[in-house]
């Protein structure tokens, strides 16, 4: 939406397509060391530790974590 800032996008999306959110607890951190990924990205090793300690599928287009284990991750092509 051209025009709004970014504050009232994040309203209107949450507002539009609900979602929760999913904290870095001390168990993710510790679930970092079970997941795998061909490179050591800090950011995509918190999404899939994430993904696994809330039971959820990672949806994404995302080669390297696509090509990850340790966690259920779903193609987004």
């Amino acid at each position: 939406m051209p025009g709004t800032s970014v504050e009232e996008w994040v309203r209107i999306a949450m507002e539009t397509v609900p979602v929760r959110e999913a904290p870095v607890t001390i168990e993710v951190a510790l679930l970092t060391r079970e997941v795998h990924l061909p490179h050591r990205d800090p950011v995509d090793i918190f999404l899939a530790a994430t993904a696994r300690f809330y039971d959820l599928t990672l949806v994404t287009a995302d080669q390297p974590l696509l090509a990850g284990s340790g966690y259920s991750v779903l193609a987004n092509r």
